[in-house]
Formats: structure tokens, C-alpha cells, sequence
């Protein structure tokens, strides 16, 4: 005997059964707890390094890349994306959610000091913003 032919001659049985996993469905639906907007927090720092001026690739080249090597050998990093611009250069810094973020904070102000008192076209930053977002 197939499985159709099995299911047709007991329809009341799979319906009944139907029946009941949709309710048990439908129960744990709302007796599960949701969050529509988690309290989720992403531990990121973003690196302003402003030099009037330079060109995208310029600042490429001169200013987000040195930052970025230094960066990357913090602690708990788990991605750096940056981005040039006509100006400026801007680091974004995620990290691990097991961080702590005012270590984190630190360390980044303490390699960025560095950066800039070790590369030559990064010393004519006149003001380096760093500032923590959650």
C-alpha cells in the first residue's frame, strides 16, 4: 500500500493530524517572546582623518591605508571598511560583540596618535576625530 493511496483512506486521521500541528503552531507562536527591534549592540568606531585638499585616491593611498594596517592588528577587530573622499578619509571599525567598547576606543585613539606621528603626509592633520558608535 503507497503512501497516497494510505493518506486517501484515512482522511479524517491526516486531517485530524494536519489540524493539530497547525495549532500547535499557532500556540507557540505567541508564547514565544519577540523583539521587533532588539536591543542588539555593535560595538564600531569611526576614524575621521580630514586633510584639505587631497584627492580621493590621494587619500587613499596616504591616509586610509597606513591607518588601516595599524588598526587591523588591534584586539577583537572583526572588519575594517574605509572611505575616501575629496578631503578626507573615513575608517569604520567593527568589533567582536565581546569586546569591551572603551578599551576599544583607546586602543584605536593610541595607534591613530601613532599613524600620525610616523607617516609624514598624515602629520599635516590639522584635527583626527574618533568617535564610538552603539
Amino acid at each position: 500500500m503507497s503512501y497516497v493511496s494510505a493518506s486517501i483512506d484515512r482522511s479524517r486521521t491526516i486531517i485530524s493530524l494536519l489540524c493539530v500541528i497547525l495549532m500547535a503552531g499557532v500556540v507557540s507562536y505567541s508564547v514565544i517572546p519577540l523583539e521587533s527591534n532588539p536591543d542588539v549592540s555593535v560595538p564600531i568606531i569611526v576614524v575621521t582623518i580630514p586633510h584639505e585638499g587631497i584627492s580621493p585616491q590621494d587619500a587613499e593611498r596616504l591616509l586610509a591605508r597606513p591607518m588601516e594596517l595599524e588598526l587591523k592588528s588591534i584586539e577583537g577587530v572583526e572588519e575594517i571598511n574605509s572611505y575616501s573622499g575629496e578631503g578626507s578619509a573615513t575608517i569604520v571599525i567593527e568589533f567582536d560583540y565581546s569586546f569591551d567598547s572603551d578599551q576599544a576606543l583607546l586602543d584605536v585613539n593610541e595607534r591613530s596618535v601613532w599613524v600620525v606621528k610616523v607617516y609624514p603626509i598624515v602629520c599635516c592633520i590639522s584635527s583626527l576625530g574618533i568617535s564610538k558608535k552603539t
